[in-house]
């Protein structure tokens, strides 16, 4: 059953934790930074958003993780395992990671290096949301994006391992 994997989690899962939110956590305030610049950068002051996404998303995060390591066992841990795994998985893979990172960098910058015609270019990314990859600082911080997120979803994937693992051994 759910409860008993929470009441018996497997000797991999507080390294797994941690290192969810710590990826998560990563990927948060990268965003930070990336958007924090391109602000400045662009006279784009309406980018500094992300910080009200970025910042209380971080903080649930780290908070929920350090409740976990003080009690991981029970509905306390359980709740803060959960909230660890929804934001990282929702903000910060997939919101971060795969839009803002791999969509809004790695897949723009491929498009203008590829010389895609400026037709499509201002169809998939329309001016002012999206600049030219003319700052090199910019387009390297927005395409680090994927990184800690792809580390993130790969520990994700390995906590969803080792928590099927221990619901199917005996005696838990």
């Amino acid at each position: 059953m759910f409860t008993d994997r929470i009441h018996h989690p497997s000797l991999d899962e507080p390294r797994l934790v941690a290192r969810v939110a710590a990826y998560g956590i990563a990927t948060l305030v990268l965003t930070l930074v990336h958007h924090a610049y391109g602000a400045v950068a662009f006279a784009t002051p309406w980018r500094l958003h992300v910080a009200f996404v970025s910042i209380p998303v971080a903080a649930a995060i780290a908070v929920a993780d350090i409740r976990y390591r003080r009690e991981p066992r029970g509905t306390s841990g359980a709740i803060a395992v959960w909230t660890i795994v929804v934001l990282t998985l929702v903000v910060s893979v997939l919101f971060f990671g795969v839009f803002e990172g791999a969509y809004n960098h790695v897949l723009k910058d491929a498009f203008y290096g590829a010389g895609a015609p400026p037709r499509l270019l201002h169809q998939l990314f329309p001016p002012p949301t999206y600049e030219p990859p003319t700052d090199l600082f910019f387009e390297i911080t927005g395409v680090l994006h994927v990184v800690p997120a792809a580390l993130a979803a790969r520990a994700l994937w390995r906590l969803f391992g080792a928590r099927r693992v221990t619901a199917l051994s005996p005696g838990c």
